[in-house]
């Protein structure tokens, strides 16, 4: 019969051996469910922060589009109706212009992304983007795309929609990925486990997968609240590798300890039987 639960495995996967026997011999299934509960409890929170960080895009780029132009694309052709070169600078310090964040040129004076030091670039026909970190170009051909109007309007309305749905798009993405390799990473705990036990072990194959979804536990709350505090450790990555193993050789080495119960230690005594034979009575 199960003892524990999924939630008291939260703490008691640090250093319960009572618990690994338990989930070896008396939980059910193959720990996915448990391994779905920790991802949930790490998850929400984190994305719970990023959402709140998103708050205030809507209102930075509804300043840093204020004098946007309306930009028309027909036929593969861009037009707008402000001088041209038209650059919009990012917010600079002291009041003073901050850098080149975007250009429209559709006059050919600026051609290539080489020709400014802005972000992006609208030409009469393409669209340019440069990666600020990495400096990387990449260029789009407008001349087959349909026809739009762009305005700042459609920006500032389009970053609250991006701003608004963002944490619920990262909570799934990282959900999936998380579960894709939290089930591979248990498999292979799973099987190194099986080494460690031996022929000898007690343990079933749905066993092993349980103890390597609760060994891997401590590791996932150590890493969600490593993240949460915005701790760097150094070698984490190898640290929390041996953590896992670590734990999966504890978990099975009690799983096949199984404490023999009192009455299994002596044979029970018998007891006392009723004398069925009455002696007749002497004359």
């Amino acid at each position: 019969m199960r003892r524990y639960s999924s939630f008291s495995a939260l703490v008691q996967s640090f250093f319960s051996a009572d618990l690994y026997r338990d989930v070896a011999h008396g939980w059910r299934g193959v720990g996915f469910l448990h391994l779905l509960l920790v991802l949930l409890l790490i998850n929400v929170p984190l994305t719970a922060r990023i959402q709140w960080q998103m708050r205030g895009v809507e209102g930075e780029v509804a300043t840093l589009v204020k004098d946007f132009p309306e930009i028309r694309l027909a036929k593969g052709e861009v037009s707008a109706d402000v001088p041209q070169p038209y650059e919009i600078r990012e917010p600079g310090k002291d009041g003073k212009p901050g850098k080149v964040a975007f250009v429209l040129d559709t006059t050919g004076q600026i051609k290539s992304p080489e020709d400014t030091t802005a972000a992006v670039l609208i030409t009469k026909s393409h669209l340019f983007v440069r990666n600020p970190s990495s400096h990387e170009e990449r260029g789009f051909d407008l001349k087959g795309a349909p026809d739009f109007v762009l305005n700042k309007v459609k920006l500032v309305r389009w970053a609250g929609l991006f701003a608004e749905w963002f944490g619920a798009v990262v909570f799934v993405v990282l959900m999936a990925c998380e579960l894709a390799w939290g089930v591979f990473a248990i498999s292979m705990l799973a099987l190194f486990g099986a080494m460690v036990g031996g022929s000898r072990s007690t343990v079933s194959t749905a066993g092993y997968l349980r103890l390597a979804a609760i060994a891997r536990t401590p590791y996932l709350l150590l890493d969600a609240l490593l993240s949460l505090l915005s701790i760097p450790l150094p070698l984490w990555f190898f640290i929390s590798t041996a953590m896992s193993f670590g734990y999966m050789v504890f978990a099975v080495n009690s799983a096949n300890e199984i404490p023999q119960k009192p009455f299994d230690l002596q044979e029970p005594p018998v007891p006392p039987q009723p004398d069925c034979f009455t002696a007749p009575p002497q004359a």
